[in-house]
């Protein structure tokens, strides 16, 4: 007995030890993801997607809702009362003119009800109100849009920034390990005797003052693959591997006037504010509605039956049917409606205002963009000479140095030099793809 129970317990702790291997190497999986696959994870993933997209779906329902208004209301009533007293009526007496009570009734009463309701005319406001419902599942739907663009666009950027701190990172390794190679150099050409001691001493602090920047490049690197990870939807222990690089694509044939015609069709939250203010316009005619008179419809099926035993009675069930048409004709209610239509038409008003206001907020916005795009290019240009001077720079320097007529401080400067090129470079590439991504964000693309 005892055997099997040691063979039962290693066999248990040998499935917990097979699964926890297989968890972890899981988890050590390197997941490799472009810019189009990180944003397709993260639209899958991101909860202010599944919040948007959750708000499309109350929007469907409120239509429902607003149609329910136009459909017949049915509502079935039971009502069982037990008379432990029968109710008392009370008449006079012909012969003595003296009231008399009499007792009424049965121990038990039954009474069944099915009541249907119609509204026949509310003066358009059932209509307003379904044509306001969708109207509304419009508005969501461009406010899904919205976060969707945004979530595009933080993810792009993200990803830019994760490149750009993996290029900023080789870039200092690159300006780390010249300056070492320079290090050993500069010691050997002092133990022959053609260096003094301070440039092996300056060559040391060029050294060492570079390790701060690598340890700095490496800590953003990690802490903007963490920020990528969040909006995708993953675990921060999860690896990633990028694919891809900061490459440099000139943008040609940017019209503003184009552009700007695109953004005013596309914009969500353009579109929403239009929404907004079809719908509040459908609100003041709901609100008007209230002034006018409204007509209903209410018809009644009854089953009564009473009985001293637990049972209907001798009679059985009776029924009764009725039907009635109400009118209802506001007269006066302190204004209350007129200033709700005031207020209706206030807010109506206003949002056209903002409509405006963002219009001409985009147009200060996408010409900014433009601007910023056109930088960012001249920058990049500027920037590819400025890389090759530098790196002739640097071999001029180097060649110098070991020859004996150049210096230390010649030679490092050359390297920083190189460095700050590079990194120019890479930072004017990285600024035009936000812009881009940025441009496609305010056009309202997806």
């Amino acid at each position: 007995m005892n055997k099997f129970r040691s063979a039962g317990i290693i066999f248990i702790f040998g499935l917990i030890y097979f699964y926890g291997v297989n968890l972890k190497a899981q988890s050590s999986t390197t997941l490799v993801v472009d810019v189009n696959k990180a944003v397709q994870m993260a639209l899958r993933n991101n909860e202010q997607i599944l919040i948007a997209a959750n708000e499309v779906d109350a929007a469907n329902a409120r239509i429902r809702e607003a149609w329910a208004d136009a459909m017949p209301k049915i509502m079935f009533n039971s009502l069982y009362t037990r008379n432990i007293k029968q109710p008392v009526f009370f008449f006079p007496d012909p012969r003595t003119g003296q009231q008399r009570a009499f007792r009424i009734g049965s121990r038990n009463a039954y009474v069944f009800t099915l009541t249907v309701e119609q509204t026949l005319y509310q003066a358009g406001k059932v209509a307003k109100g379904i044509r306001a419902a969708k109207l509304f599942k419009k508005f969501n739907s461009e406010g899904f849009r919205a976060v969707k663009s945004e979530v595009i666009f933080s993810v792009k950027k993200a990803f830019y920034t994760v490149l750009l701190n993996q290029q900023l990172l080789e870039i200092n390794r690159q300006s780390l390990e010249q300056q070492y190679r320079h290090l050993v150099n500069t010691r050997k050409l002092f133990q022959q005797g053609q260096v003094s001691e301070l440039d092996t001493l300056r060559a040391w602090v060029d050294y060492t003052n570079l390790q701060p920047q690598v340890i700095r490049a490496e800590n953003n690197l990690r802490i903007s693959k963490n920020e990528l990870k969040k909006l995708m939807g993953l675990k921060l222990h999860q690896p990633i591997q990028l694919q891809g690089a900061l490459d440099f694509e000139p943008t040609d044939g940017l019209a503003l006037e184009q552009i700007l015609n695109e953004a005013m069709n596309k914009r969500p939250e353009l579109k929403q504010l239009e929404f907004q203010a079809s719908i509040l316009k459908e609100n003041v005619g709901i609100t008007r509605a209230d002034l006018l008179p409204k007509l209903f419809f209410s018809g009644t099926y009854q089953n009564i039956a009473q009985s001293d035993r637990f049972d209907f009675g001798d009679q059985g069930l009776q029924s009764t049917i009725s039907g009635s048409v109400r009118l209802e004709i506001p007269i006066f209610n302190g204004m209350r409606t007129y200033a709700k239509i005031q207020q209706a038409q206030i807010d109506y008003q206003n949002t056209l205002y903002q409509i405006e206001q963002f219009r001409d907020n985009l147009k200060i916005e996408i010409d900014s963009i433009l601007s910023r795009l056109k930088e960012a290019e001249k920058r990049v240009m500027a920037q590819q000479q400025a890389i090759k001077q530098a790196e002739r720079a640097l071999f001029m320097a180097e060649r110098r140095y070991n020859e004996g007529v150049g210096t230390q401080l010649e030679l490092g400067d050359a390297i920083l030099a190189l460095n700050v090129t590079k990194t120019n470079y890479v930072q004017a590439v990285y600024d035009h793809e936000i812009a881009m991504a940025e441009l496609e964000k305010a056009i309202g693309r997806e």
